[in-house]
């Protein structure tokens, strides 16, 4: 091959030892992301109906969450009344809910990359679902607005991680269109937790 054609560039690149470490350098090795077709622990070879239980599980995780945000709107009266507390004040929790959700791209996405998203369905959840029963429990305002923050706080995660796991199980040519599944969850969510309201009313 005459090297008098190929630019001092390409050459730099393909023909001296510094062109390969660059190239090293420029992509970086990473084991959760450049793991072989037929590694078994790759997720992006799993079964189809695996793929679909683990995008199901974690859609499911979602709607939850999403769910537990708004519902609360539905019980705001009744906490005007037990606690003495006006309408601008009952709302708090409801919020506070949300500014908890806040918080979770800061730590969960480098907290989910070094051990596993894992740690957000098997361990977040539950913690979630204790403080939501706390807050149901609450004999206390200030009670109920620290159980409602904090689980809001764990979580949260849960509409973070939902996008990691899409992109890890399924390939990215297909990945987009089960992004759809990931928005219905977290808005349908949403939407049912004010549907509460409407059967509250009809019992």
């Amino acid at each position: 091959m005459n090297t008098d054609a190929v630019p001092p560039s390409q050459r730099d690149m393909s023909g001296s030892s510094y062109g390969a470490e660059s190239m090293k350098m420029a992509v970086p090795h990473s084991e959760g992301h450049m793991m072989s077709a037929d590694d078994p622990d790759n997720p992006q070879s799993w079964p189809l109906l695996k793929k679909i239980y683990v995008s199901a599980a974690a859609s499911a995780f979602a709607f939850v969450v999403a769910f537990a945000a708004s519902s609360y709107t539905v019980g705001i009266p009744a906490a005007m009344m037990r606690f003495n507390v006006s309408m601008t004040v009952a709302i708090l929790p409801f919020s506070l809910f949300l500014w908890g959700i806040a918080f979770a791209p800061i730590w969960i996405v480098h907290v989910s990359e070094k051990f596993g998203r894992q740690l957000g369905y098997l361990v977040l959840i539950p913690i979630f679902g204790l403080f939501t029963l706390g807050a149901s429990l609450s004999q206390s305002f200030t009670a109920l607005a620290v159980c409602r923050f904090f689980a809001g706080f764990f979580g949260g995660p849960v509409l973070v991680l939902i996008e990691g796991t899409f992109a890890d199980v399924w390939s990215a040519d297909i990945v987009v269109t089960y992004y759809a599944v990931l928005t219905l969850a977290s808005f349908i969510g949403a939407a049912a937790g004010k549907l509460l309201d409407v059967a509250s009313a009809l019992l």
